[in-house]
């Protein structure tokens, strides 16, 4: 007999590790050099198509989703050597992302502010809009 539907007991939401300084001091760096796509890229307006621009984000079910939102991500990114061949409204499609927690993505935003800020004295170098 074929089942049509999978029953799964939700558990509680899980912490999500906090990542090295280092890692997180490169993480915004990329953001800041264009390395890096993050959600926070997206305008307000747009975010109705973050399922279109992280794709597995998209294809989460209900069961899945809501556990990775009980997990309260902070910072959902990915590389823009990994994006898709299209875009969709302007924006870079990618198959999948990484996501940090609501701490280290305020470290993050600190990080990227002291880059911003050191980077100020040269004119040239405008950084990729970021919303922090």
């Amino acid at each position: 007999m074929q089942k049509n539907y999978h029953i799964e007991k939700i558990e509680g939401p899980r912490q999500l590790k906090s990542s090295s300084d280092s890692f997180l001091k490169q993480l915004a760096h990329d953001i800041y050099t264009g390395k890096v796509f993050t959600d926070r890229h997206i305008t307000k307006r747009d975010k109705k198509d973050l399922g279109m621009i992280f794709l597995a984000f998209g294809l989460l079910d209900m069961i899945e989703r809501k556990k990775f939102l009980e997990q309260k991500p902070g910072l959902i990114y990915a590389s823009m050597e990994k994006q898709a061949p299209r875009g969709i409204n302007g924006y870079p499609c990618f198959w999948g992302f990484s996501y940090i927690s609501i701490p280290d993505s305020i470290k993050v935003d600190q990080y990227y502010r002291q880059i911003d800020g050191q980077m100020s004295q040269y004119k040239s170098h405008e950084p990729v809009e970021y919303q922090s």
